[in-house]
Formats: C-alpha cells, structure tokens, sequence
C-alpha cells in the first residue's frame, strides 16, 4: 500500500474533476489524502469517497508574496508530515510549488498540466514569472500528463520537459454510466432549437462570444433559444458579470443559474455551446457528449478532439461571433433525423473519455 497525495488549488477542483481518479486509488488498496484550499463539507465528500481532506490555506489568485510564502512554507509543513510517496499535482500554483518541494523532500512527483491556461494565452510580468517558475518546478517531475497533442508540444518546447516523461491521458475521466440516461429533447420541426452554455462566466470560455452571437441571431427572429447555465460566483481574474452578459445581448439569453447536476441542464438542451479560446480538454462538452447532446465550439485545442466537425458537432474559429454565428446557423438547418445522428455520434465520441481509459495511466505510475 503506497501513500498517495493529489494537491489541487481547491476542493472543488479536486472533487469536480478528480472524484473518479481518487475512487480508483482507494479501490487499488492505496491511502489516500488530497490537500487543497478546503469548503463547506468537503471533508465529509472526501470522506465518502474513501480519502482524507488536508485543508491548504492557499488563494489560486493570489499575488501576493507574502501570502503565496505562506502557502508554500505550509504545504512543505505538510508535506513532511504526511511523507507521502506519490504526489499528484493538479493546477498551476500546486503543480509550481509542489516541483518547488520536490527538490527536497523524497516523494515521486507526478503533475498534470490541465490545458496551460491563462500562462500560455496572455502576456505579461506575472505571468512571464509564472511560465519560467513551473519550468523550475517540472525539472523535478518524474513523469507529467497533459490531455492533448498541443500542449504536449508546449511542454516539451516552452517547459523543456523531455518527451519521455510527457504523456497524454485525454481529459480526467467520466463514468459514462452516470450519464447515459440522460438524453436530449428531440428535435421538433416547429419548436426552437435549445442551445446552451453551461460553465463558469470567463471570458476566455468565450461566453462574451457566446452573448454576442445570441443577440445577433435573435435581432435575426431565428426560431432559437439560449440558455445559460452557471453564475458569477467564480474566484477568477476573468469573470464576466451577469450584468455584462445581459447589456451585450439583450433579452436574447435565458439566464437559469448554477445547477449541480450538469445532467439536468444537457437534458434541456439540443446542443451545447462552448466557444472556447483553449481547453486541456472541456469537461463540459464530454459531459455533455455523454448525454447525447452535441457540442458547437471553437476549432481550439481541447475542443475540436471532442467535436468532429459535421458528425459530432459544429466547430468555429475561435474569439469570433461572426463564426458562431454561422455555427449555429448550421445547426438550425438540421432536421430531426440529423440531429438524432449527430446525437449518436456525440455519445459513441464520449467513450474515448471514459475513466476506464483516464485512470490506468495514473495508477500505473504507483510502482
């Protein structure tokens, strides 16, 4: 039995996206504890899924470095005391700051570098620092999964990590059994195509896209609808208010709030839309595959190895409301047995996604 830690920025991203990975390294006999910054009863939810919750005084969008020396010097407490023998990082600042430690403390290192995100999509001083700090930090791993081909080639030539220790596992895995019998409305000839964003309001998800296109088709009289799924409640430098989104397209979007069974916002909807600028690969969207409802989304990495452009979906450029639009006008010209096709073909997609397929690389990592 080895002892297993999965440091993440935040319990909700652990318990959102890690759920299944932490359920598999319980059933192989393993111990397993996460650390992240913790909320209200995910202990309790840790718990349920067999592991121990180690609460991590960490803020993901901190810049201070007094608090981010803080955070550091705590998860080196921790680390210590916990002396696990496989740590499994997840998100930027657990991954820096965990290769950080690596260097002193005798634990195999194995990261996840989850679409490289805003360090990869803007400029700046910060974020220069950040580029160059989990460059030092993956020197020390001692093997690094990414979810596609793209960011594998920035891994090996922005972050110099070697290719033999670079390996791709195609998203973080889904039980496709938990979605299978929740099917899309059918598609009627004379009722509304139903096209929702379901996700957190950021504007590099492309929702600005998104709202832009809805007020477009809609000034247009399209027989469409959109629903949006989710709220502003995000800690994240890009959230976009709820008071933006609806200034930018007008009465055109149905604003429905978060839900947290994803399911019941897939079950409402023919096609899901997220105009992404880059995904590692979109949860949502495989989510939403699984359920049957095909995804329109931007010809961006972690999206376009989701959708398959006329059989599983509609692919646009991305950071461009013009080519959302002329996606969803694709859309709105199929018929009902094109729309069941397409629905197949999303759901058949889905299973390149199972945690049947995400999980063994990981396990196999515990020598």
């Amino acid at each position: 039995m080895s002892r297993v830690l999965l440091v993440g920025n935040s319990a909700y991203y652990l318990l959102q996206f890690r759920a299944e990975l932490i359920r598999s390294f319980v059933l192989a006999g393993h111990q397993v504890r996460v650390c992240c910054a913790p909320e209200p009863g995910s202990a309790e939810r840790f718990a349920e899924l067999g592991a121990s919750e180690e609460a991590w005084d960490l803020d993901p969008l901190s810049q201070n470095p007094v608090s981010e020396l803080r955070a550091l010097l705590q998860l080196r407490s921790i680390l210590s005391r916990l002396r696990p023998d496989y740590v499994f990082s997840f998100t930027i600042k657990p991954n820096s700051y965990c290769g950080l430690l690596a260097r002193t403390q005798p634990f195999r290192l194995i990261p996840t570098l989850t679409g490289l995100g805003t360090a990869f999509l803007e400029q700046g001083l910060s974020l220069r620092m950040i580029r160059k700090l989990l460059r030092l930090a993956l020197d020390r791993a001692d093997h690094v999964f990414v979810q596609n081909a793209d960011d594998h080639q920035i891994a090996r030539e922005e972050l110099a990590v070697p290719a033999a220790r670079l390996e791709i596992v195609p998203g973080s895995g889904i039980r496709l059994e938990h979605f299978a019998a929740h099917s899309p409305p059918p598609l009627q000839p004379t009722a509304p195509l139903t096209c929702s964003y379901v996700g957190r309001f950021l504007a590099q998800k492309g929702i600005r896209e998104f709202a832009v296109a809805a007020r477009t088709l809609h000034a247009q009289k399209a027989k469409i609808r959109f629903l949006v799924f989710g709220d502003e409640e995000a800690a994240n430098r890009s959230l976009i208010s709820r008071a933006e989104l609806a200034a930018l397209a007008g009465p055109a979007l149905e604003f429905r709030g978060f839900l947290a069974d994803a399911r019941e916002a897939y079950a409402q909807s023919h096609f899901v839309v997220l105009p992404s600028y880059r995904e590692g690969m979109s949860r949502s969207l495989i989510e939403a595959a699984a359920c049957g409802v095909p995804g329109i989304t931007s010809d961006r990495p972690g999206c376009r190895d989701i959708v398959r452009d006329g059989e599983s979906g509609f692919l646009c450029a991305a950071q461009s409301s013009e080519a959302l639009v002329a996606a969803l006008r694709r859309a709105l010209e199929l018929s009902p047995a094109q729309h069941a096709r397409m629905s197949a073909a999303a759901r058949l997609g889905a299973e390149r996604f199972a945690s049947s397929i995400c999980d063994p690389p990981y396990l196999a990592q515990l020598l």
